[in-house]
């Protein structure tokens, strides 16, 4: 058995990237239909999204497949789709609504009012003297923004319809409705919130409905207060995020964010308080049978994974930094919230995550809660090279290697297929049929051969289940080798 050559795929698992040979194929699948307005009148360069479901970070989502714009008889086509399920929306289009003079000048007074808070010097100097002659010009009354809102395919009842696309197939007659909508403005005042003299805070809404799109308007928080415009109805979360002013290149810090609610008329009074960052300092060590190489532990990355994956967590984006020669880390700067630790390598290595505590309590398999203002100092992340592995030669029924065949090894024990517990890991055989995984804890574990497998298809629920009756059964005990030679068919799927 030639092990020497196997193809080893267990730095894929962390990042969700293992696919069928088949996945990168070109898509031959079309959606079409018209987009109208309430009148019927076609919505001429509207936007419209598929939207499919993908693996991002451990944590399913809807990520846009393809976008593309209507015709001026409001008619859409979208091609090159590979197999799979999507959702169609569509939106007005990239222009803004249509204004009156009392709408254009509020608006220009406020993005006015935020380049006096942005900028620095002459620009800054310039937008309040343009702020003082318009001031007095502003109406009393201002009538509210209308425009056309996006909005989801739907069936009859007016739910949301998932289209399954066949390869080839083409799918017409997909046409959507956009009605006419107040946009609302949402206006009030941030607290706790110290900025330095070269920072800038904005506020932007994150949609709790991904498929109906953002707003992406971010408000400056200028003085302490901040207003957004042209809200369609929905929930949201309001992110608060700090940035340098003037740098081209940097990293948004996210100093909190809280829901709100959009109905039918302007959001006035909103309060934003914002809640003292916590602070979570550690080590990474490594304990095995061997020292580690020099660098292993600058290999490595520490993250804080929200526990909720939703709009208020920026839809699951965790806190990420490097540990230093000695494993040191810290995150200055840290939500409130629920979070689990974790390391994972950025290149293949010989050590794996064993455990993760906080003081006495072993959090490797759980969370730990973040209040405002705590400082966990006590975070030791330990890396071990005490594992085993299992390794084999993959033949079908003819004797010859199968190299085109993806294996999934996952526990056999259901209570270690979900959560932070899960115990799955991935290879493939090389062209020789040989393959080896490495990183097993030990215990009781399911083999399975397949030839496709979309990608993040094992993490959704029941696919390991209707897995197992094809499966081979495999006990992984101690840090030795395991060898399990498979035998397929070239029918097998």
């Amino acid at each position: 058995m030639r092990i020497s050559r196997a193809l080893l795929a267990i730095a894929l698992l962390s990042a969700g990237v293992i696919a069928s040979r088949d996945a990168a194929a070109q898509g031959h699948a079309v959606i079409t239909g018209r987009v109208v307005d309430e009148q019927g009148l076609p919505v001429v360069n509207g936007r419209v999204t598929a939207w499919a479901r993908d693996l991002s970070a451990g944590y399913w989502r809807s990520r846009q497949a393809a976008q593309v714009q209507t015709d001026d008889r409001g008619i859409y086509r979208v091609h090159s789709l590979n197999p799979g399920r999507y959702v169609v929306c569509a939106a007005r289009g990239f222009q803004p609504p249509p204004l009156d003079e009392g709408q254009r000048l509020r608006r220009e007074i406020d993005f006015l009012r935020q380049t006096a808070e942005r900028e620095l010097g002459r620009t800054s100097e310039a937008a309040r003297e343009r702020l003082a002659d318009l001031m007095p010009r502003l109406p009393a009354r201002i009538e509210p923004v209308r425009d056309l809102v996006p909005a989801c395919y739907t069936d009859k009842s007016g739910t949301r319809v998932t289209l399954g696309l066949a390869d080839g197939e083409e799918r017409t007659g997909i046409d959507l409705a956009l009605a006419r909508t107040r946009l609302a403005r949402i206006e009030g005042s941030v607290t706790g919130l110290t900025l330095a003299p070269d920072e800038v805070a904005e506020l932007q809404l994150w949609n709790e409905d991904e498929e109906l799109g953002d707003v992406r308007e971010g408000g400056v928080v200028a003085g302490g207060g901040f207003s957004l415009w042209d809200v369609p109805p929905g929930r949201y979360a309001l992110v608060l995020t700090v940035r340098p002013r003037a740098a081209r290149s940097y990293t948004l810090r996210t100093f909190g964010a809280m829901p709100i609610v959009v109905r039918d008329d302007d959001v006035r009074g909103v309060q934003f308080a914002v809640p003292k960052q916590a602070s979570v300092t550690g080590q990474v060590v490594a304990r095995g049978r061997s020292e580690p190489a020099a660098g292993t532990l600058e290999q490595f990355t520490v993250l804080l994974t929200p526990v909720a994956h939703d709009a208020f967590n920026e839809r699951g984006n965790a806190h990420v930094v490097r540990p230093d020669a000695d494993g040191r880390f810290t995150f200055p700067e840290v939500r409130p919230g629920s979070y689990r630790i974790v390391a994972s390598p950025r290149a293949l290595l010989p050590w794996f995550l064993d455990s993760v505590t906080a003081g006495a309590r072993d959090v490797t398999f759980d969370s730990v809660d973040l209040r405002p203002g705590q400082a966990l100092s006590d975070v030791v992340i330990a890396l071990t090279d005490r594992r085993a592995s299992l390794a084999g030669t993959v033949l079908d029924e003819t004797d010859k290697p199968a190299p085109e065949f993806l294996l999934i090894v996952y526990a056999d024990d259901v209570r270690y297929r979900t959560g932070p517990a899960r115990r799955i890991h991935f290879g493939r055989a090389s062209a020789d049929g040989d393959y080896v995984i490495t990183g097993i804890r030990p215990g009781t574990y399911r083999v399975a051969t397949l030839r496709t497998v979309p990608v993040g298809a094992w993490s959704e629920e029941g696919f390991l289940d209707r897995l197992d009756p094809q499966t081979t059964k495999v006990t992984i005990a101690g840090e030795g080798q395991t060898i399990l030679n498979l035998r397929v068919r070239s029918t097998d799927r």
